[in-house]
């Protein structure tokens, strides 16, 4: 990977000058960076700010706990018996299979 321009504590400075109102067009002469890089360190430290502990274990969570909301909601296939026997039964089936 390669070695970054920037440390951790340059990209939050330029991170908090957007935050105080600095034109990010500004930024960009001053830093030499792009527009999408301080765009992406600020919404990295929104994440970060967020849950400080460990900022991408709250978003996977969150993802993961969306994913499975949804497969819940679409999951309504009945359940089988038996291994080789292609049978199954619904609720209010009385008959052995």
């Amino acid at each position: 990977m390669p070695k970054s321009r920037f440390t951790r504590a340059q990209r939050h400075d330029i991170v908090l000058q957007k935050e105080a109102g600095t034109p990010v067009r500004k930024l960009c002469c001053q830093h030499d960076v792009s527009h999408a890089a301080i765009y992406a360190w600020h919404r990295r430290w929104l994440k970060e700010q967020a849950d400080p502990i460990n900022p991408m274990k709250r978003s996977d969570a969150v993802q993961d706990s969306n994913h499975l909301a949804a497969a819940e909601s679409t999951i309504k296939t009945p359940v089988r018996l038996g291994s080789s026997k292609n049978t199954t039964k619904h609720a209010g089936d009385n008959a052995s299979p």
